[in-house]
């Protein structure tokens, strides 16, 4: 099969709506083997796979010779990047150099990581990613992708109206660099893990420059007594694709809504002995109500992990493999898995 993205490749896929993902692999030999080849391909047809991406929400790329992070931020240097990386991010992870970060490999690896769409908490975000596999792991582990437009038509249209008119508020709260565990359930993995300082967060030991970023990237903050700081942000829960000029269904409701449904009983008892306790030393990590303050019907949130989960797709990772995802129109999780995993991520906006 031949496409706008040229004679040098073959296609593997359908290039339609909804068919994900599309997988592009070398025709010309020279592709297979030569870096620099490979780069000036990719740039050659940038804006003709934004155009396919739109219509299919995912093309891998397999078979090119991308080998570590430096291949992997030659690929991708030449793609616009967003001026605010992960800087106010929810996830903890560390940059690796260029437009490299990582993904969340070492978060919770033996549960689920639910789909969804990256950095849709803020007002500022990527509306392309990048992923590369320098490792695949034994055994799952896939970066699992799903069609926000095929999700979203099957959640409640009461829900759906509702978020519409109202609008969806982020809350968001963020250690003190210099606290210290006092007890078993503050060292929990909920606590070292999901629950971040504000210097993990926005990368920066400066209260200055986490301010500054907040104001650029429209976040209200406090700062609290103890050294912590709260965030609020407030959404619209729909976006406009930039090339299409479509709204689509865009938040962060369900992954952030409740850790019961994101991550199951065991970590959700883990997050209930803390932060559902009497008084608890710091607020929770994230919660999502309407953007008028108001709060979500919890059933009604658990109610779309099963929307979510239907039109989840999962494929294999390869080493070399890069896969290019419209963040617009399809969210991405990750399946568990064991032994090791490097998959590897670069945000991009613009294109």
């Amino acid at each position: 099969m031949t496409s706008t993205l040229g004679n040098d490749v073959d296609l593997l896929g359908s290039a339609t709506e909804g068919e994900l993902p599309l997988f592009v692999t070398p025709a010309n030999p020279k592709l297979k083997d030569d870096l620099d080849a490979s780069v000036d391909w990719l740039k050659s047809v940038t804006g003709e796979l934004s155009q396919v991406l739109s219509r299919v929400g995912a093309v891998v790329l397999r078979g090119f010779p991308v080998k570590d992070t430096a291949d992997f931020n030659r690929m991708v240097e030449h793609l616009p990047s967003p001026d605010f990386d992960y800087a106010g991010g929810v996830a903890k992870r560390n940059a690796l150099g260029g437009k490299v970060f990582e993904t969340t490999t070492a978060i919770i690896t033996d549960v689920v990581l639910p789909l969804h769409q990256e950095m849709a908490y803020q007002p500022t975000y990527p509306t392309k990613l990048t992923f590369f596999c320098q490792v695949a792991p034994d055994r799952g582990g896939s970066t699992t992708i799903g069609d926000v437009r095929k999700i979203a038509s099957t959640v409640p249209s009461t829900f759906r109206d509702e978020v519409r008119e109202r609008g969806v508020m982020y809350r968001r709260h963020m250690r003190s660099p210099d606290s210290v565990a006092v007890d078993e359930a503050e060292s929990s993995i909920w606590h070292e893990t999901r629950h971040k300082t504000w210097v993990e967060t926005f990368y920066t030991e400066s209260q200055a420059e986490v301010e500054e970023i907040c104001r650029a990237t429209g976040l209200e903050f406090e700062w609290l007594p103890d050294g912590s700081l709260k965030t609020e942000c407030r959404t619209p829960g729909y976006a406009p694709h930039p090339l299409t000029g479509e709204t689509h269904w865009f938040n962060h409701i369900h992954p952030m809504g409740s850790p019961l449904g994101a991550f199951g009983e065991e970590y959700w008892k883990r997050y209930s002995d803390y932060y559902l306790r009497p008084n608890p030393r710091y607020g929770r990590p994230n919660e999502v109500l309407f953007g008028d303050g108001g709060a979500m019907d919890l059933d009604t949130v658990l109610s779309l992990y099963p929307l979510y989960a239907e039109h989840t797709v999962a494929f294999p990772w390869q080493p070399g493999d890069l896969m290019f995802v419209d963040n617009m129109i399809t969210a991405h999780g990750r399946s568990p898995y064991t032994g090791p995993r490097n998959i590897q991520v670069s945000l991009s906006t613009g294109w």
